[in-house]
């Protein structure tokens, strides 16, 4: 293909795919992320991939470089090409709807957003458990950046304390599902069934958010009128005392 007509054919590729909202490429990837859960372990064993792969192939290319071009297979006929047709054929239907959202508060519609991100993520952690940790971690690590962007990135300011305030947050998201649906020596019998906890688990990321907030603003209050360094040490103070257990036997 010549230069001119790559260049048109990106064009038009990218213009294509321009009117596509941010609802139609959800739709599209809550679309492929069922067809892996249903029929991906099928189309592994046909390309003579051992499992699915878990991190979208790059592990297995990796470990077996002979098995890149199936796991290139796999994640074009699961991933891409469902998520591209399904985001584009839907784009008519997907823009109405984003053009119906705007009569709605903002609050509406990014709980419809989060909700379709939600179940994507939920269906695409629920092969491995591999998944389920990379999906942990990388989510930790991002609600972490996010908070340390607010305070040092926009305010200036130098903070130490943001993995003390999420510790506190997640104790007591832990102990929210831990007493609603664990048989705990401490806490007792399960309140609810375990198969609800998918669902009442944004709950408790919302009470960890509550209680490192609370933390937050206990840190906060006496350290309004300190700035640089004298912030930092303060904020160094909180993540470092819950850490020093009292000795129970000292010694003489």
């Amino acid at each position: 293909m010549k230069p001119g007509k790559l260049q048109t054919f990106k064009n038009k590729l990218r213009e294509s795919f321009s009117q596509v909202p941010l609802l139609g490429w959800l739709l599209g990837t809550l679309v492929a992320v069922l067809l892996e859960h249903y029929l991906g372990a099928s189309l592994a064993d046909v390309l003579g991939l051992p499992k699915i792969p878990v991190l979208f192939g790059f592990v297995i290319m990796l470990k077996k470089p002979l098995l890149i071009p199936s796991a290139t297979c796999f994640v074009l006929l699961i991933y891409v090409l469902p998520i591209s047709v399904v985001a584009r054929l839907s784009a008519p239907l997907t823009n109405r709807l984003a053009g119906k959202l705007f009569n709605f508060s903002l609050f509406i519609s990014g709980m419809i957003h989060l909700g379709l991100l939600y179940a994507v993520l939920h269906l695409w952690s629920d092969i491995s458990a591999y998944r389920v940790l990379t999906l942990k971690l990388t989510m930790i690590a991002i609600m972490v950046t996010l908070s340390l962007n607010v305070i040092n990135g926009y305010m200036g300011e130098f903070s130490c304390s943001h993995p003390g305030f999420m510790a506190l947050g997640a104790y007591a998201a832990s102990a929210f599902t831990v007493i609603l649906f664990v048989n705990d020596k401490l806490f007792g019998p399960a309140i609810l069934p375990s198969a609800l906890g998918p669902i009442m688990f944004p709950l408790a990321l919302i009470i960890g958010g509550v209680v490192a907030a609370l933390g937050a603003l206990a840190v906060a209050i006496p350290s309004f009128r300190t700035r640089g360094d004298y912030l930092a040490i303060i904020s160094l103070a909180f993540i470092t005392t819950p850490t020093n257990k009292p000795c129970l036997n000292p010694q003489p």
